[in-house]
C-alpha cells in the first residue's frame, strides 16, 4: 500500500507489500473465538488441525452434502463425506487457522488462512470462506466451501 496504513483483517494484520496480490498475514493470525453455537465448527477446525481426518465424518448428519471447492459434485451421505476427507483433504494435509467465526441460529460463516509457501517464507493466506448449516441434531446437514480468488 502506498500510504504504509495498516490493513486489517479478522485474525490479524495483512502485509502491506503484498495486499495487491494476495491478503497475507505478517505473523501468525489468531484463531477466532465463538460462541457456544459455533462450537460444531470450533470442533472441525480442531479436527483439522490435529490432522484427524477420519473424525470429521462424525461431525455430520448421515444424510449430509458437502459441497467442495474445485470438485465437479458434492460429497453427498457419510461414505462419501468418509472418503472425501480421508482419501481428498487427508492428502492434502492443509494448516488452517479459522480467524472468524459468524453465526445465527443454524448457519455458520467460517473464514480461514491457510498456511502456505510464499516468496520462500511460510505464511497464512486467506483462503475459504465455509458455510455450514446446523440439523436439529447440532451436527452439520450442509457444507458449502467458496474459495477466495488468489
Amino acid at each position: 500500500m502506498a500510504n504504509g496504513a495498516r490493513l486489517e483483517a479478522p485474525g490479524g494484520e495483512i502485509d502491506p507489500a503484498r495486499a495487491d496480490r494476495i491478503d497475507v498475514f505478517t505473523g501468525t493470525p489468531q484463531a477466532a473465538n465463538g460462541a457456544p453455537a459455533w462450537r460444531q465448527a470450533q470442533k472441525y477446525i480442531e479436527l483439522v488441525q490435529a490432522r484427524d481426518f477420519a473424525g470429521l465424518p462424525e461431525l455430520f448428519t448421515d444424510d449430509a452434502v458437502i459441497f467442495p471447492p474445485l470438485r465437479r459434485r458434492p460429497a453427498v451421505g457419510r461414505a462419501e463425506i468418509v472418503d472425501f476427507y480421508v482419501n481428498t483433504v487427508a492428502k492434502v494435509c492443509p494448516h488452517v487457522i479459522a480467524v472468524s467465526i459468524h453465526g445465527e441460529g443454524k448457519e455458520c460463516f467460517m473464514e480461514l488462512a491457510t498456511q502456505f509457501d510464499v516468496d520462500g517464507e511460510l505464511r497464512y493466506v486467506l483462503t475459504t470462506i465455509d458455510h455450514f448449516t446446523i440439523a436439529d441434531d447440532g451436527r452439520f446437514s450442509r457444507m458449502v466451501v467458496y474459495v477466495r480468488p488468489s
